[in-house]
């Protein structure tokens, strides 16, 4: 019978051969050396985290990207859309453009965040001031709804006659 049409021969090699193939990835050990391996690694964290290559870190103005990337992670939640538009042209203008910000620049994203820190403060504040009034919502007034009467029903204006 010929080799090459017997199933059964051809299945058993490819086994062996399946079962060699796995031993050899099982001992198989990169040869990275630590560099390349600490580059990738920073390569992934810098592009998970801050959405920049590895190639940034050269940028020649990567102190302004850095502040612009904490500015975002501080307050990127509190601000309204057109405060993100801002944000967003201050990045395109040092990251694409590599120029450094102004003072304008600087001042302008100053502004935005204690305008979006105040109206936030003044969100949270609002919150605090419901949340008061639904647990204590008769504080100010004397309502008792009993079979009884009122809790002062000695300043009933009928029955004084």
């Amino acid at each position: 019978m010929d080799k090459a049409n017997n199933w059964s021969l051809t299945t058993k090699s490819l086994v062996k051969m399946s079962k060699k193939a796995d031993a050899h990835r099982r001992n198989f050990k990169p040869n990275f050396s630590s560099s390349l391996a600490q580059n990738q690694m920073l390569g992934y964290w810098l592009k998970r985290d801050h959405h920049l290559k590895i190639k940034d870190l050269d940028h020649p103005c990567i102190d302004d990207l850095i502040l612009l990337i904490k500015y975002r992670k501080a307050c990127w939640d509190e601000l309204n859309g057109k405060e993100k538009a801002v944000w967003g042209s201050h990045w395109g203008y040092t990251y694409k453009k590599r120029k450094p910000l102004h003072n304008k620049a600087l001042k302008n994203l100053e502004n935005i965040y204690i305008n979006s820190r105040n109206r936030h403060l003044e969100k949270l504040n609002k919150i605090h001031t419901i949340k008061a009034l639904r647990q204590n919502p008769y504080e100010k007034e004397d309502h008792d709804m009993t079979a009884k009467g009122s809790s002062n029903a000695d300043n009933i204006p009928w029955e004084s006659e």
